[in-house]
Protein backbone atom coordinates (compact mmCIF):
# COMPACT_ATOMS: atom_id res chain seq x y z
CA UNK A 1 0.00 0.00 0.00
CA UNK A 2 0.90 3.53 -0.77
CA UNK A 3 1.62 5.50 2.24
CA UNK A 4 -1.31 7.69 1.44
CA UNK A 5 -3.50 4.98 1.15
CA UNK A 6 -2.48 4.16 4.72
CA UNK A 7 -3.48 7.81 6.00
CA UNK A 8 -6.77 6.97 4.45
CA UNK A 9 -7.68 4.18 5.75
CA UNK A 10 -6.70 5.26 9.49
CA UNK A 11 -8.17 8.52 8.76
CA UNK A 12 -11.88 6.65 7.80
CA UNK A 13 -11.45 3.98 10.94
CA UNK A 14 -11.06 7.39 13.25
CA UNK A 15 -14.30 9.04 11.33
CA UNK A 16 -15.93 5.18 11.57
CA UNK A 17 -14.91 5.49 15.65
CA UNK A 18 -13.38 2.30 15.32
CA UNK A 19 -9.97 4.53 16.79
CA UNK A 20 -10.90 6.26 20.13
CA UNK A 21 -8.62 8.08 22.35
CA UNK A 22 -8.30 6.33 25.47
CA UNK A 23 -10.52 7.50 28.35
CA UNK A 24 -8.72 8.05 31.85
CA UNK A 25 -10.24 5.20 33.67
CA UNK A 26 -8.67 3.01 31.11
CA UNK A 27 -5.33 4.83 31.30
CA UNK A 28 -5.12 3.90 35.06
CA UNK A 29 -6.35 0.58 34.46
CA UNK A 30 -3.25 0.18 32.00
CA UNK A 31 -1.41 2.28 34.41
CA UNK A 32 -1.98 -0.96 36.92
CA UNK A 33 -1.33 -3.24 33.95
CA UNK A 34 2.38 -1.84 33.28
CA UNK A 35 2.99 -1.93 36.83
CA UNK A 36 2.22 -5.44 37.43
CA UNK A 37 4.25 -6.37 34.58
CA UNK A 38 7.23 -3.61 35.55
CA UNK A 39 7.20 -1.93 32.16
CA UNK A 40 7.98 1.33 33.58
CA UNK A 41 8.86 3.27 30.24
CA UNK A 42 5.17 2.42 29.23
CA UNK A 43 3.83 3.78 32.65
CA UNK A 44 5.91 6.80 31.77
CA UNK A 45 3.88 7.69 28.74
CA UNK A 46 0.41 6.10 29.90
CA UNK A 47 0.81 8.89 33.36
CA UNK A 48 1.97 11.71 31.25
CA UNK A 49 -1.41 10.74 28.83
CA UNK A 50 -3.43 11.07 32.31
CA UNK A 51 -2.11 14.23 33.27
CA UNK A 52 -2.76 15.89 30.25
CA UNK A 53 -6.41 14.43 30.03
CA UNK A 54 -6.95 14.77 33.73
CA UNK A 55 -5.20 18.26 34.63
CA UNK A 56 -3.40 18.48 37.57
CA UNK A 57 -3.70 14.71 39.47
CA UNK A 58 -1.17 14.89 42.89
CA UNK A 59 -0.97 11.28 42.60
CA UNK A 60 -0.39 10.66 39.30
CA UNK A 61 1.93 13.51 39.38
CA UNK A 62 4.18 11.94 42.06
CA UNK A 63 4.15 8.55 40.90
CA UNK A 64 5.50 9.76 37.75
CA UNK A 65 8.25 12.28 39.22
CA UNK A 66 9.46 8.99 41.24
CA UNK A 67 9.38 6.51 38.50
CA UNK A 68 11.19 9.30 36.23
CA UNK A 69 13.72 9.71 39.18
CA UNK A 70 14.55 6.16 39.37
CA UNK A 71 14.69 5.89 34.99
CA UNK A 72 16.93 8.40 35.66
CA UNK A 73 15.06 11.17 33.51
CA UNK A 74 16.24 13.50 36.39
CA UNK A 75 15.09 16.76 34.37
CA UNK A 76 11.56 15.34 33.90
CA UNK A 77 11.54 14.19 37.45
CA UNK A 78 12.85 18.06 38.71
CA UNK A 79 9.78 19.49 36.69
CA UNK A 80 7.11 17.12 38.13
CA UNK A 81 8.67 17.50 41.84
CA UNK A 82 8.82 21.43 41.69
CA UNK A 83 4.74 21.27 40.79
CA UNK A 84 4.55 19.33 43.72
CA UNK A 85 6.29 21.70 46.01
CA UNK A 86 4.73 24.63 44.96
CA UNK A 87 1.20 22.96 45.72
CA UNK A 88 2.08 21.61 48.96
CA UNK A 89 3.56 25.09 49.71
CA UNK A 90 0.76 26.95 48.31
CA UNK A 91 -1.61 24.31 50.54
CA UNK A 92 0.25 25.12 53.96
CA UNK A 93 1.76 22.05 53.60
CA UNK A 94 5.46 22.77 55.12
CA UNK A 95 6.66 19.49 56.15
CA UNK A 96 5.60 17.87 52.99
CA UNK A 97 7.35 20.57 50.49
CA UNK A 98 10.40 20.23 52.78
CA UNK A 99 10.43 16.35 52.24
CA UNK A 100 9.81 16.68 48.60
CA UNK A 101 12.63 19.60 48.55
CA UNK A 102 15.12 16.89 49.78
CA UNK A 103 13.89 14.30 47.34
CA UNK A 104 14.35 17.05 44.41
CA UNK A 105 18.07 17.82 46.03
CA UNK A 106 19.01 13.93 46.67
CA UNK A 107 18.42 13.90 42.28
CA UNK A 108 19.79 17.25 41.92
CA UNK A 109 22.23 18.33 44.08
CA UNK A 110 22.35 22.00 42.16
CA UNK A 111 18.96 22.64 41.51
CA UNK A 112 18.47 26.28 42.81
CA UNK A 113 15.01 26.84 43.57
CA UNK A 114 14.78 23.69 45.75
CA UNK A 115 17.74 25.02 47.52
CA UNK A 116 16.12 28.41 47.66
CA UNK A 117 12.27 26.95 48.52
CA UNK A 118 14.07 24.88 51.54
CA UNK A 119 16.10 27.55 52.49
CA UNK A 120 13.12 30.19 53.26
CA UNK A 121 11.41 26.87 54.75
CA UNK A 122 14.09 26.27 57.85
CA UNK A 123 14.30 30.44 58.10
CA UNK A 124 10.36 30.50 58.20
CA UNK A 125 11.02 27.58 61.31
CA UNK A 126 13.56 29.11 62.77
CA UNK A 127 16.25 26.16 62.01
CA UNK A 128 18.97 29.42 60.92
CA UNK A 129 21.93 26.42 60.70
CA UNK A 130 19.58 24.70 57.88
CA UNK A 131 19.03 27.86 56.42
CA UNK A 132 22.47 28.99 56.29
CA UNK A 133 24.06 25.57 54.73
CA UNK A 134 21.01 25.99 51.63
CA UNK A 135 21.55 29.90 51.11
CA UNK A 136 25.14 29.24 51.11
CA UNK A 137 24.88 26.69 48.40
CA UNK A 138 22.68 29.10 46.44
CA UNK A 139 25.39 31.27 46.82
CA UNK A 140 28.06 29.54 45.24
CA UNK A 141 26.00 28.48 42.47
CA UNK A 142 24.74 31.97 41.30
CA UNK A 143 28.36 33.05 41.83
CA UNK A 144 29.65 30.14 39.65
CA UNK A 145 27.21 30.97 37.04
CA UNK A 146 28.48 34.53 37.38
CA UNK A 147 24.66 35.85 38.39
CA UNK A 148 25.99 38.58 40.52
CA UNK A 149 22.73 40.29 41.63
CA UNK A 150 21.25 36.66 42.76
CA UNK A 151 24.05 35.65 44.50
CA UNK A 152 23.92 38.71 46.46
CA UNK A 153 20.65 38.19 47.54
CA UNK A 154 21.44 34.45 48.71
CA UNK A 155 24.32 35.47 50.38
CA UNK A 156 22.52 38.67 52.32
CA UNK A 157 20.17 35.74 53.25
CA UNK A 158 22.67 33.50 54.38
CA UNK A 159 24.46 36.12 56.22
CA UNK A 160 20.75 36.61 57.99
CA UNK A 161 21.06 33.27 59.26
CA UNK A 162 24.48 33.46 60.68
CA UNK A 163 25.69 36.80 61.08
CA UNK A 164 29.80 36.31 62.05
CA UNK A 165 30.52 34.18 58.85
CA UNK A 166 33.12 36.54 57.94
CA UNK A 167 34.37 34.78 54.72
CA UNK A 168 30.58 34.54 53.41
CA UNK A 169 31.05 37.97 54.20
CA UNK A 170 34.18 38.95 52.63
CA UNK A 171 32.58 36.94 49.47
CA UNK A 172 29.97 39.40 49.32
CA UNK A 173 32.53 42.35 49.05
CA UNK A 174 34.45 40.81 46.55
CA UNK A 175 31.05 39.85 44.71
Amino acid sequence: LFKFEVFSALASFRQSSLIRAATVPELELADQEYLRQNMPKRRIKILERILELSGENLRVRKDLADLLARELQIEKACVHYDALIDHERRSGHENAAMELCRRLLALSPKHGKAHEQLAAMYAQKGQKGEAFIHYRELFEMMREQNRSQDARIAGLCALDCDPTRMDLRNNLIEL
